[in-house]
């Protein structure tokens, strides 16, 4: 899901003296040869993503299939948020913090995942808001401003 067929790329990392292949195609990786199971865990714990060019999402799911070329495993999938692929984040509404400070709801686009949470710091003018927390994957979060603030919002996710 999310894959981009002009610009994403599938690799792992196989040991030198491994009878082992990689090879990519059509969005998938395939992984051939003649080894251990534990040596297949030890490769597939290497697989990684990644991107030319300019993304149109910063989200892919990548899905485990394993064949032995006898019979197929339950199919496993974890999403994979891929940052660098996305542009920073755009804000399109803040609601007015109190004047003695509070909760902030902050929608837009480009704040990542509600976990792992990847963005560090928000400042409303120049002041660190606190408890940050992503409440919808990428689209809003939320945090408390100090009193005093008002608006004027600026977010890292570095």
């Amino acid at each position: 899901e999310g894959y981009d067929a002009g610009a994403d790329r599938l690799t792992a990392d196989i040991p030198t003296g491994y009878q082992m292949s990689a090879s990519f195609s059509q969005g998938a990786l395939l992984l051939n040869g003649v080894e251990t199971m534990a040596r297949y865990q030890e490769v597939l714990r290497t697989v990684a993503i990644s991107h030319v060019g300019v993304s149109t999402t910063d989200q892919r799911t990548i899905t485990v299939v394993v064949n032995d070329g006898e019979s197929v495993s339950n199919v496993v999938s974890r999403k994979v948020w891929a940052l660098s692929f996305a542009a920073g984040p755009t804000i399109s509404a803040v609601s007015a913090p109190p004047t003695e400070g509070g909760l902030v709801t902050i929608t837009g686009t480009n704040f990542g995942p509600v976990a792992p949470m990847v963005v560090q710091r928000v400042l409303i003018k120049g002041v660190d808001c606190t408890n940050i927390v992503v409440t919808v994957d990428d689209t809003e979060m939320t945090c408390i401003a100090p009193g005093g603030t008002g608006s004027g919002i600026i977010i890292s996710t570095i």
